[in-house]
């Protein structure tokens, strides 16, 4: 058995039941008993319901208008699985809004009403995040202290991403050029247990591939007033480029660099040695 109701306009009347009737007339009887109620599988406000509750509506906000007077009660929907009940509500004396695992008895997620999202479980700590009028995102930890910010500037040298400290000290930033800033020493994982077929290179001509290094003076496209000193990529040994799996140019190995500076100072080292050697005999 379904139930149709046609939506149209109307006038403010006595009883739901006539709101939703249209006002024409009156579907439950109120001096009626529960169990002698009308018993409907479907519910169809506006069209022929293909679904238990079915509501359609053409124009204007499609929405369930759902509202309490009383601060002391909660308002919101519960969603009933047979192995599990999830609730989208307001608590009573509350202004947020909570997704709620009714099993765990755990609110899981919170709308804060002053802009937060704040993720609640199956996290390290609790966390925020909150979009600003000045186009800045901040996610915070659960003594509100910033710890992750970013910024939608595109201002040369602006800063996009901050990382923070439970102090909110700037430990690291991420500029619009791709420029990144760290507070603290920057420590490359060399370990031994990290590597495979290690082989000395004592044989190779460490100052003729640098001798083919030619660095530049440049500005970047997105920072056109700053001068920079540098690499091309494109112009470098092999040895110091670095390539995608496609074969695709992307960037210099700074490391392989420093690797044939430290290569070639103890060759030069080597040859110092042997002219002292030659002169003092």
């Amino acid at each position: 058995m379904s139930l149709w109701l046609p939506t149209r306009r109307f006038p403010p009347l006595p009883h739901a039941s006539e709101h939703l009737a249209g006002g024409t007339d009156q579907l439950f009887d109120q001096n009626l008993n529960t169990t002698d109620s009308p018993q409907f599988e479907s519910l169809g406000i506006g069209v022929s319901p293909s679904y238990p509750i079915h509501i359609k509506k053409t124009g204007g906000r499609n929405l369930i208008y759902l509202e309490t007077t009383d601060v002391a009660q909660d308002n919101g929907i519960q969603f009933k699985h047979p192995n599990r009940t999830w609730s989208i509500y307001i608590p009573a004396n509350n202004y947020n809004l909570y997704i709620r695992d009714e099993v765990l008895g755990k609110n899981l997620i919170e709308f804060n009403a002053n802009g937060y999202i704040r993720i609640l479980e199956k996290i390290d700590f609790e966390s925020a995040i909150m979009v600003g009028d000045e186009n800045v995102g901040v996610i915070q930890d659960d003594a509100s202290v910033a710890r992750i910010v970013f910024y939608r500037q595109t201002d040369a040298d602006s800063i996009q991403f901050s990382w923070r400290n439970t102090s909110a000290t700037e430990l690291m930033t991420l500029d619009y050029e791709g420029d990144l800033w760290i507070k603290g020493n920057l420590t490359q994982g060399c370990l031994k247990e990290f590597k495979d077929k290690t082989v000395d290179i004592s044989d190779t001509d460490f100052l003729s591939t640098l001798g083919q290094l030619k660095p530049k003076k440049f500005t970047l496209k997105d920072d056109p007033k700053r001068w920079r000193f540098g690499l091309i990529a494109e112009e470098v040994p092999r040895e110091f480029q670095v390539r995608d799996k496609e074969g695709k140019l992307t960037g210099i190995d700074v490391m392989a660099i420093l690797t044939y500076c430290i290569g070639a100072i103890n060759q030069l080292k080597k040859k110092v040695e042997q002219l002292e050697t030659k002169i003092t005999s």
